[in-house]
């Protein structure tokens, strides 16, 4: 079958015509076409003072193979526990956990084709103490003691395995046999907040003032208008750990809440 010029016109002006259409935006059930869209997002922070505080460290203990870590662990978590009690913290709300203790072997040689030698056993417990104080300072105080009282009775940080290794490598300071002093991680402290709604939503009305002006500066003079709004939000602490000698090194804001939002809008325009 063959074609005349004016069929083949047609025939190109058809194939144009499905390009043109198929550009503009997609129709809606009403048949009219959906308007064109700009997403932004904006994020802001509020720091929060905290009413309450998660304190949390180890301590463990390290007998020859013929005497119990436990019993060793057990005489330094009621040292430990009577050395808190006896802290001049007013009337701080406090509730003291300690998890069960753990037993292992400690060993050296693992790799040796004779198989490791076993030195000692380890027992090790876990702390977690959570102070309520609305008073600031007084809470911030009381934290302060417990570290300092945790870390005086062998506390030390429960997420750093190398802090609380019970052999070292003496290293040579200045030529001597002095050990050169090292910095162990203390006990984690996590600060929260029961009074978070307020701020969190001042930050979403700051970060969605935001996020629409970005809208508006993307599309120029054309009015927009908001058809979603997705928020997400986080609470940080904004000092989850601390060494007992380096309190003089905290950062700023430390001993706060962090309160932080994203909010994401879609604008029609």
């Amino acid at each position: 079958m063959k074609f005349r010029f004016d069929q083949w016109m047609v025939a190109l002006l058809g194939l144009a015509l499905v390009a043109t259409c198929s550009a503009q935006p997609p129709a809606k059930s009403d048949g009219k076409p959906e308007l064109p869209r700009v997403i932004a997002s904006a994020t802001a922070t509020a720091l929060v003072k905290p009413d309450a505080a998660r304190i949390t460290f180890s301590i463990s203990a390290h007998e020859p193979i013929e005497k119990s870590p436990r019993e060793a662990n057990e005489k330094q978590v009621k040292k430990l526990r009577d050395a808190i009690a006896a802290l001049p913290l007013g009337k701080v709300d406090m509730d003291i956990q300690v998890s069960p203790a753990a037993v292992g072997l400690m060993v050296t040689g693992a790799q040796n084709t004779g198989g490791p030698t076993v030195h000692s056993r380890k027992a090790e417990s876990v702390f977690q103490i959570n102070i309520r104080e609305r008073d600031f300072d007084k809470l911030r105080d009381a934290v302060a003691r417990i570290i300092e009282s945790a870390c005086e009775n062998g506390g030390t940080s429960n997420n750093d395995p190398d802090s609380r290794q019970t052999y070292r490598i003496p290293r040579i300071v200045a030529g001597n046999n002095d050990e050169e002093t090292e910095a162990v991680p203390g006990p984690s402290v996590e600060w929260l907040s029961s009074a978070t709604s307020g701020p969190r939503r001042d930050a979403i009305r700051r970060a969605m003032k935001e996020a629409i002006a970005d809208a508006e500066a993307a599309v120029g003079s054309a009015k927009v208008n908001v058809v979603e709004v997705m928020v997400t939000n986080t609470e940080t602490s904004t000092d989850r750990t601390s060494r007992y000698s380096s309190s003089e090194f905290a950062p700023p804001h430390a001993g706060m809440v962090r309160v932080s939002v994203e909010v994401r809008v879609t604008c029609t325009y």
